[in-house]
């Protein structure tokens, strides 16, 4: 695949992240890794979802510097790069702020797989604890949790959730599952305990 088909599969998930309500302000990140390298295109920090362009991304290499673009790449580009060291079969990293997961991990506890959906293509969803956003402690929890070949999605307490996928689509699918899923359970959790009354 070309890098400019690249760049342009990364912009057009990462407006529909900011579409889908997942990325409010500046938050959130997305990347993809430049085939046969550990190095990324990925948004840079402080960019806004909604009004990402090419000027919005940056190249850079295993170790976090940018080889080309302005600006400075998104404070969590450690784990990004950690994935794509730790797991060849990834090919685009999401990371977001959906309402409903992010409420589960705002509670610190992972969200029951409850949609035909999630228990097929989600599989387990570890959880990490805080620490601080952008930090080498956070990025080498969230990458340690993806070394296991079957993780897709990772919930980070208090923060929000990271996927990653064959390629950015994928990522956001696996991010759009876990989002439902989690939507549904606690749906499912009312209407048991409104049953029950």
């Amino acid at each position: 695949m070309s890098e400019t088909k690249l760049l342009q599969d990364l912009i057009s998930v990462t407006k529909k992240v900011d579409e889908r309500g997942w990325a409010p302000g500046s938050s959130g990140n997305t990347s993809v890794r430049i085939p046969d390298t550990n190095s990324c295109f990925i948004k840079a920090t402080g960019a806004s979802m909604t009004w990402v362009d090419p000027s919005s991304i940056l190249r850079v290499d295993p170790t976090g510097q940018v080889v080309s673009g302005q600006g400075r790449p998104s404070k969590e580009v450690g784990f990004h790069l950690g994935i794509y060291a730790k797991r060849s079969d990834v090919g685009g990293v999401v990371h977001a702020h959906p309402p409903y997961a992010t409420s589960w991990a705002i509670a610190g506890t992972v969200f029951p797989i409850v949609t035909a959906p999630g228990k097929a293509y989600l599989g387990k969803i570890p959880i990490v604890e805080i620490a601080k956003s952008g930090s080498a402690e956070l990025a080498k929890m969230v990458t340690d949790a993806f070394s296991d070949p079957t993780v897709r999605v990772v919930l980070m307490k208090g923060h929000g959730l990271v996927a990653a996928g064959r390629t950015i689509f994928e990522a956001f699918n696996f991010l759009d599952w876990a989002e439902d899923t989690a939507r549904a359970a606690i749906f499912t959790g009312l209407i048991g305990s409104l049953a029950k009354n």
